[in-house]
């Protein structure tokens, strides 16, 4: 109980969460996955793609030029999505994305589940990716079990090794600060609660009952996330002007448009998907 009174400084609460966890019966991990896991986003792509299609020009122009803070324009979700995507693509293939995408179990749900990064998930299937590396949070409770093969991270130094994609790259070292947040698991006060549901809608905590005080970490890009969310909606015009179009490559993946209207009046659907994988030798047709 006394810990979690405690008052952490941010720089010391990678360290402090892994301590508790570890000392709860618990580990941190990276496993790779691939689709047959995870399931394919596919679906869920078109469908912000074909919805951010229609949206009229004026709203895309007053997203790309509202202020960062400002979350308050129509259709906002769908274009935060979108014009990430395509931030988020171009950074893969450039080789420059920072984080690892997290993965949770539900066991309820028999299913595993990318968050934080789904955003990520989307642009990694995106550019052909099939086998991908995410950071695992284990809790020593019934019926949790981990994604396949784990390397345990036991420390900061591998922490900072395996949630970086390219450490080197991005000039990381392990005297930079890992930038985390947590939030409990299983929460039982009502402002745990409240915090729980804002940092994960979908997660389902009454399905398991304990006395441990279980938390979830998350890494961020911390007091630089505004500057990153500025990048990406810099992209949502060009996004739309190139949906226009009824031929659009995004990533390593290319999606053809019906021209004409179909028996909703709709016009503008996806009707084929094709996607390069690997190292392009692969190619996926995905009729919709």
């Amino acid at each position: 109980v006394k810990d979690k009174a405690l008052i952490i400084p941010p720089s010391h609460m990678f360290d402090h969460w892994l301590k508790n966890h570890q000392k709860l019966g618990g580990f941190l991990a990276s496993s790779y996955v691939d689709w047959n896991l995870l399931h394919s986003p596919c679906k869920d792509i078109v469908k912000k793609l074909e919805e951010y299609k229609r949206i009229p020009f004026e709203c895309i122009m007053e997203f790309a030029d509202a202020k960062v803070t400002d979350n308050s324009m129509e259709y906002r979700d769908v274009m935060e999505d979108i014009s990430k995507i395509f931030y988020l693509c171009e950074l893969i293939q450039h080789n420059e994305l920072t984080y690892n995408p997290q993965i949770l179990h539900e066991p309820w749900h028999n299913r595993y589940r990318v968050h934080p990064g789904s955003g990520r998930l989307m642009a990694l299937w995106l550019c052909g990716y099939e086998s991908i590396k995410t950071i695992y949070i284990h809790f020593d409770e019934p019926g949790f079990q981990p994604p396949g093969d784990c390397f345990i991270i036991k420390d900061r130094n591998t922490a900072h090794q395996e949630f970086h994609i390219n450490p080197q790259m991005h000039g990381i070292s392990t005297r930079h600060k890992l930038q985390v947040e947590t939030y409990a698991a299983f929460p039982k006060l009502e402002a745990e609660c409240i915090r729980t549901r804002d940092y994960d809608y979908e997660w389902d905590w009454s399905h398991i009952h304990t006395n441990k005080f279980w938390q979830f970490m998350r890494f961020s890009e911390g007091g630089e996330f505004l500057d990153y969310k500025n990048m990406w909606r810099s992209y949502a015009i060009d996004a739309w002007q190139d949906l226009q179009h009824d031929h659009i490559q995004i990533g390593s993946t290319e999606f053809n448009f019906d021209k004409h209207r179909d028996v909703k009046d709709v016009k503008g659907r996806v009707i084929e998907i094709t996607r390069h994988t690997g190292s392009g030798d692969h190619i996926d047709h995905i009729i919709v």
